[in-house]
């Protein structure tokens, strides 16, 4: 008789492992987070005239002290998909 060797897997744990990739993949509308009041570092940098690294440091430096929020999310800039930051003010 034949030994079992390897244990069954619970659907449980291979379906929160799906979701998980499913999450992870998921790519978001731009102008839904335009809605939300997200903006990325590129539009804030071109609005303010600034560079794209020097608004970035100083919007970071603005989320250390509690200011705004910051977010990574992968949008679709023109044929690519990217992970982008997108910051916004705290209170909204």
């Amino acid at each position: 008789m034949r030994k079992k060797i390897r244990t069954t897997v619970a659907s449980a744990n291979i379906t929160d492992a799906w979701a998980k990739v499913f999450e992870d993949s998921k790519v978001e509308d731009i102008e839904d987070l335009r809605r939300q009041g997200w903006r990325h570092v590129y539009e804030i940098a071109e609005s303010c005239n600034r560079d794209r690294q020097y608004m970035q440091r100083k919007l970071e430096s603005e989320v250390t002290a509690g200011r705004f929020e910051r977010k990574s999310a992968k949008v679709v800039r023109k044929t690519q998909v990217r992970e982008l930051l997108f910051f916004r003010p705290k209170g909204q």
